[in-house]
């Protein structure tokens, strides 16, 4: 007979008791040993910072199934999409076990929690006609950067990225002769997607001359920043009071002192006496100069800076902002709405609509499905059959075109 099994015990809490230091303690878990996306990280902290929002004065060890049921309440009250709502219920339950495995709670009420129920939705997509018109809407007329939104645009659809993947892509991951790019998707999964003859174009446009010169405007508005920074500073300290010269200095003003004092002293004394403080005096401003002697020397720094040639600032992401730096992706999200809307395109259209769009019209051209799930980065094949949903006339032209009886 075996010896009863032995119990065991969750260890002791080595968290601090308090409840924010809990949640910090947590991101860090997330973020440095599972070694999560930064993403997924952002992700679970929104959703628990939520949650400690509902939480006001009560202490979670004392907190019942109903109670977390109240929140789930509450949050749905909240209009959150069912996706949404889901999720925050998975963060509040991946959060509970951790503290239940640091021994901060004996049990676990999450993970009684239910699942929210996912609705299978269509995707949002856009018709062959309007990504014509939409990839051509940026226009030298109306916008400044139309060869660079141009350029984002053709990427978006012709690669089918994410609106992450398009803003993080570098000039060394786009690849012309070979006529593909490489992407990193969610967990820094790397793919290799085709380009065809609009992005090539659109990104040989933009890397010409334009990117150069956006990049070379942005060193000069630099420049011209620091500059007035330098300017302001200069002027807001003023003219410091005379300096005390060192110690050196001061015997050879103490001999001169002494020797004017002196009731036997001769003309020469006198005037070798003068000399030395004089010359004392000098080598006291020039080891201690005044702020008006420093922001003199700042004048002919800045003199010199500006007739020195500017570089253009150095990036290696293939599409930058005004202020040549990385494109956020907000940014990216606000443009391609700004040229839908211009377009006539339903207002829910965003760079992940794109997307959609870019595996819809694979599948209805006869793509295989497998090789749409390589192109987009999906882990599961299940995740791409969402896309067969939305085509309905090429099932029906299958099942005509393959059954016997149709």
């Amino acid at each position: 007979m075996s010896p009863p099994r032995r119990q065991l015990k969750p260890r002791v809490a080595a968290l601090q008791p308090s409840q924010r230091s809990w949640l910090r303690s947590f991101l860090e878990y997330v973020a440095n040993e599972r070694q999560l996306a930064p993403n997924t990280c952002f992700a679970y902290r929104s959703d628990l910072i939520a949650f400690y929002r509902w939480l006001g004065d009560r202490s979670i060890p004392t907190l019942s199934v109903q109670d977390l049921a109240d929140y789930a309440a509450a949050s749905r009250a909240e209009n959150l999409t069912p996706a949404s709502l889901a999720r925050r219920l998975t963060s509040l339950r991946v959060f509970f076990r951790y503290l239940q495995t640091e021994g901060v709670l004996r049990r676990n009420a999450a993970a009684l929690l239910g699942t929210q129920k996912n609705w299978d939705r269509v995707p949002p997509t856009l018709t062959p006609g309007q990504v014509e018109r939409l990839l051509v809407e940026p226009r030298p007329e109306t916008d400044v950067l139309w060869v660079r939104d141009r350029a984002i645009l053709e990427f978006c659809y012709a690669t089918g990225c994410r609106a992450s993947e398009v803003v993080n892509l570098r000039l060394d991951d786009v690849w012309l002769d070979r006529r593909a790019c490489r992407c990193f998707g969610k967990g820094s999964k790397e793919r290799i997607v085709p380009l065809g003859d609009g992005a090539i174009s659109a990104f040989l446009a933009w890397t010409a001359g334009p990117r150069s010169e956006l990049l070379l405007a942005a060193a000069r508005r630099a420049d011209r920043d620091a500059r007035r920074r330098e300017k302001a500073e200069a002027a807001s300290f003023p003219d410091a009071p005379p300096t005390q010269p060192n110690k050196a200095d001061a015997e050879f003003r103490f001999d001169a002192q002494t020797l004017a004092v002196a009731s036997d002293f001769n003309d020469d004394a006198d005037f070798n006496a003068a000399d030395k403080f004089e010359n004392a005096t000098r080598r006291s401003a020039n080891a201690f100069p005044s702020n008006a002697a420093k922001t003199e020397k700042a004048r002919n720094g800045e003199t010199r800076r500006r007739r020195r040639e500017i570089r253009p600032l150095e990036s290696p992401f293939a599409f930058v902002s005004r202020a040549g730096r990385r494109m956020r992706r907000e940014a990216l999200w606000e443009l391609v709405k700004k040229y839908a809307l211009r377009v006539g395109a339903p207002a829910t259209i965003s760079p992940h609509a794109l997307r959609h769009s870019f595996a819809t019209h694979l599948l209805q051209g006869g793509a295989d499905l497998r090789q749409v799930q390589e192109m987009l980065g999906h882990e599961s094949i299940a995740t791409t059959q969402i896309y067969t949903r939305v085509d309905m006339s090429r099932l029906r032209e299958t099942h005509r075109r393959c059954h016997p009886r149709s």
